[in-house]
């Protein structure tokens, strides 16, 4: 049984049917008692067929990375996976779908360059000291020492330092601390 989504009487003119589904099944009635049926004019019916919408807005690309999508339009259930160029992180969701409403579960997120270098690791048989002592920050200075009966072979410092590509590097290689020879 099909459902009513309306009923219209008279002369009232420019009434708008709108349909979730693909299909629209309009019915009249002709009530013999109107003139325009006296003077065999009928009915007259204007429509438009309007494409459907079932696709999440399309998003722009990101600066420093690119998209890959579940799908070849932004359909509801997709998914958009971010990701971005080396030397830059993922700042928000990398993981974005296209939701029932039609709107995106999160915003798109941004690459941010890379600030740091990599933890260069502890040295055995030895410390480290790191200048200063949040992180590895561009800038940031790691000293070397041995324990008693180790001699460093490597640098004794090493220090965090920004590019202008990719990721911020370390001055030098982590050294080791070797046994003393006797």
């Amino acid at each position: 049984m099909s459902h009513v989504m309306g009923q219209y009487l008279g002369s009232k003119e420019r009434f708008q049917v709108v349909s979730g589904g693909s299909e629209v099944t309009i019915q009249f009635q002709s009530d013999p008692d109107d003139s325009s049926f006296i003077l065999s004019q009928g009915f007259l019916i204007h429509y438009r067929e309007v494409e459907p919408n079932d696709t999440c807005p399309t998003l722009p690309q990101i600066d420093f990375g690119w998209i890959s999508s579940s799908h070849s339009s932004p359909v509801r259930g997709s998914v958009l996976t971010y990701q971005c160029q080396p030397g830059y992180d993922i700042s928000g969701s990398d993981i974005i779908t296209c939701q029932w409403d039609l709107s995106w579960s999160s915003s798109p997120p941004t690459c941010v360059k890379v600030q740091q270098c990599p933890d260069p690791g502890e040295v055995v048989n030895g410390a480290r000291s790191v200048r200063p002592e949040a992180g590895f920050a561009v800038g940031t200075v790691v000293r070397f020492s041995c324990n008693q009966g180790y001699q460093l072979e490597g640098p004794s410092q090493i220090s965090c330092h920004g590019r202008d590509t990719g990721t911020p590097k370390w001055s030098d290689r982590s050294p080791k601390c070797v046994c003393e020879s006797f």
